[in-house]
């Protein structure tokens, strides 16, 4: 989970030093040729301040020159060197900011996509109690939705810092050789506007954090509207134009928030520069009076002041990218806390051995999850042999998924033991454990890629094994649909995408139990495997699963007690307790909760 004591306490030196470090080592990792490039084109360009200044000098001297002593001929040549000397130096400038521009945007890109990727990475490698945790999805929210800007904010100091630094140094040359005094003012005056900005990065970087959820609820609302599956019932419901208010309501209730900071901080901004103006006034005046009183030359005059004003100009720039920095840094740092959550450990643990020599066994189990104070298994006993199946019944909320996720592995019950193969699960590595096992869930994926790429992630070992592809099809009656297809196994399953067809429910949730069959595994879960099918379609296909995993431990949850009954055991839950559980013979023979049901559902179809 979050670490309470990871929020950023840190100098500003170590601010920028953090970010700028992070950002460096980000960059060097995606492109480091590019990165080079950056930072040699934008330490050139700070350079080339110094020649430009004494160029301007030595250019309006001569100018000067010629008009005082009529002296075009001699001049006239002095002043087309200096004007070809400017004219290679701007062009130079000119090229190396174009080369930054080009390289600073790609390199951006390539790094908002490393972000982006590490972070779904992470969300994936993180136990399931992490990763549905609240304020862990906050977090991924934040960091996710922000790499796209946050990428540029890292990559704009990593390229502008080396310009403004050697840019800085060449400026303040010729100011520190005649009027050294100038720079005391200049870098004091400079100074409100950085701790102005510094206050205000960590204030948005706040006001961003409390708004994390709001905008997890925003994305929400735009995949109802803008998603094609939903656009049936949103127009026969009509609820189109409600969502768009909703959606709406929050983006406004987050801009003003924002607008309302921004405004008060221009306000701040702007009478911090002010001190800053006054003294750059008072040092033209006063150069400008030298030049006219003949102490120094309007050339110098014009040098000391455009140096002064690089200076200045870049001070003020330095500043913004201090702020931007520490802004950045705020958001690295989240980005640092996200990746260094502590991962599910997959590799820790005995090999499971295969094939299993015995079945399944939940002895007194009981659970209840993080967020609640109620048990949602309260001491859930039964055994299953291997090469048999078992099908779990109970009405909604009694327990049945909660049972199947622990049996996964992604929760551990807080009492008693889930034994596989002999051995607790808990003793078993959790990535070689999975491997024995194959699930298809209620909310089970729609890729809406090719029908091929539907069956096939099932096992990416077997990715391209297409006549392995095509027998998980056969299996479950879903080959004739696929081969229907304009472009068959090769075929988008999303009306979104060209020649795409959108399948029904029930071939959907064929394509999804033919993913499930692909994998060779010793354990096959079934969580509601063929609700969208009609009732003898759900007997063809679970009698077709029976036969031809009759070596595999089934699990399956259902409403249907027609298909339930063909199940070698039936344990039937309620309110997370274990009330019956034997074959479906024995449980009518009993009378209970499975005999009543049944019987009425029997009547239901008659």
């Amino acid at each position: 989970m979050l670490d309470k004591k990871s929020s950023p306490t840190t100098t500003p030196i170590k601010h920028l030093i953090i970010t700028y470090k992070a950002a460096l080592k980000l960059a060097w990792k995606v492109d480091k040729k590019v990165l080079s490039v950056i930072t040699v084109a934008n330490s050139l360009n700070g350079l080339l301040v110094l020649p430009s200044l004494y160029i301007t000098k030595a250019l309006i001297d001569t100018v000067l020159r010629a008009i005082i002593d009529h002296d075009l001929t001699n001049n006239l040549k002095f002043v087309s060197l200096y004007l070809f000397l400017e004219f290679l130096i701007f062009s130079a400038k000119s090229a190396f900011e174009r080369l930054d521009w080009v390289f600073s945007d790609n390199l951006a890109k390539k790094v908002s996509v490393a972000i982006q990727i590490s972070s779904l990475e992470k969300i994936n490698k993180l136990s399931v109690k992490d990763a549905e945790s609240p304020k862990i999805r906050n977090l991924f929210k934040k960091v996710y939705d922000q790499s796209g800007r946050r990428a540029w904010g890292m990559i704009m100091p990593v390229s502008y810092l080396p310009f403004l630094i050697f840019s800085i140094i060449s400026s303040s040359v010729p100011i520190l050789t005649s009027f050294s005094v100038f720079i005391i003012p200049v870098l004091v005056f400079a100074l409100p506007e950085i701790f102005v900005g510094r206050k205000y990065s960590k204030r948005e970087y706040e006001i961003s954090t409390k708004q994390a959820h709001l905008w997890r609820v925003y994305t929400a609302y735009d995949e109802f509207i803008s998603k094609g599956r939903y656009i049936y019932e949103n127009k026969i419901l009509g609820n189109t134009k409600k969502l768009i208010d909703n959606v709406s309501k929050l983006a406004n209730k987050s801009f003003e928030e924002i607008f309302g900071l921004r405004l008060s901080f221009g306000k701040k901004r702007f009478a911090a520069s002010l001190p800053l103006g006054v003294v750059n006034l008072v040092i033209k005046i006063w150069l400008y009076g030298q030049a006219i009183i003949g102490k120094i030359t309007l050339g110098t005059a014009q040098m000391q002041l455009q140096a002064i004003g690089q200076l200045t100009g870049n001070i003020s720039s330095l500043g913004r990218q201090v702020n931007e920095i520490y802004e950045n840094y705020l958001y690295v740092h989240d980005y640092l806390r996200f990746i260094d959550l502590n991962e599910e450990d997959l590799s820790q643990g005995k090999k499971i051995e295969t094939p299993f020599k015995s079945g399944v066994i939940f002895k007194n189990v009981w659970f209840k999850y993080p967020s609640s104070t109620n048990w949602i298994l309260k001491g859930v006993n039964f055994e299953i042999e291997k090469n048999d199946n078992i099908a779990i019944v109970g009405s909604n909320g009694a327990g049945k998924t909660t049972l199947i996720k622990l049996l996964c592995g992604y929760y551990k019950p807080q009492k008693g033991k889930i034994i596989v193969n002999g051995k607790d699960i808990q003793q078993y590595s959790l990535g070689d454990y999975r491997t024995t096992l194959s699930a298809l869930f209620q909310d089970f994926a729609q890729y809406p890629f090719s029908a091929k790429e539907n069956i096939a992630y099932g096992d990416i070992r077997k990715f391209n094994n297409t006549k392995a592809i095509k027998k998980a099809a056969e299996m479950v009656d879903i080959d004739r649909f696929i081969e229907s297809l304009p472009q068959k196994y090769d075929n988008p399953l999303d009306i979104e995408f060209e020649k795409g067809v959108e399948p029904s429910k029930g071939q959907w949730q064929r394509l999804g139990l033919a993913r499930a069959l692909f994998r060779d595994v010793e354990i096959f879960i079934l969580d509601e495997p063929t609700s969208n099918v009609d009732p003898q379609a759900e007997e063809e296909i679970f009698e077709k699963i029976i036969k031809l995993a009759k070596d595999k431990i089934i699990f399956l949850t259902s409403h249907r007690f027609s298909t339930v009954r063909k199940a070698d055991k039936i344990l039937v839950l309620a309110k997370g307790k274990t009330i019956e559980y034997g074959t479906h013979e024995e449980l009518m023979s009993q009378k209970g909760k499975y005999s009543e049901t049944f019987n009425k559902q029997a009547i239901a179809y008659k």
